[in-house]
């Protein structure tokens, strides 16, 4: 199963740290925006029936991380958040990990998300759960290592 890290110039957060050392930043289940880009389709409608196709665009990709921050107290908490806050204020490389080292990534901006409802997504003294959006500009994965693999028959 595949992991997710986040990279800035500054710090790189793995976001399966809380399953490997109990602490930190964990992405959740539900991510959203991994698949496929959005894209933007043209056509021409004129008098006769249906429409002719004029082309497409890729549209940026948002991906939306559901993610736990657990500290040990409630200054570890703050620290963990404050961390992630910096992080997410400017670009950062979203790094998607494979089984076998391999690794996909793109540059993503923080759009929106990142809120909680105190008493509801956090206890205050050790956990806030949020969803924070991210948009990548770029649509595609860049490989870290490009392999060609020969599929079919």
């Amino acid at each position: 199963m595949p992991s997710l890290a986040l990279e800035s110039d500054t710090d790189t957060l793995d976001l399966d740290y809380v399953l490997k050392y109990g602490r930190g930043v964990q992405v959740l289940a539900g991510v959203t925006g991994m698949g496929l880009p959005p894209v933007q389709v043209r056509w021409l409608e004129g008098a006769g029936d249906g429409a002719v196709y004029r082309g497409r665009r890729v549209l940026p990709r948002d991906i939306d991380l559901p993610i736990a921050v657990i500290g040990t107290d409630r200054d570890d908490l703050r620290y963990l958040w404050s961390r992630l806050a910096r992080m997410l204020s400017g670009v950062c490389k979203l790094r998607m990990i494979e089984d076998d080292g391999t690794s996909w990534w793109c540059y993503v901006y923080r759009v929106g998300g990142g809120d909680y409802a105190y008493g509801v997504d956090t206890d205050g003294d050790t956990i806030i759960q949020t969803v924070v959006t991210l948009r990548a500009p770029n649509p595609y994965w860049t490989a870290e290592k490009a392999e060609s693999k020969y599929i079919g028959g």
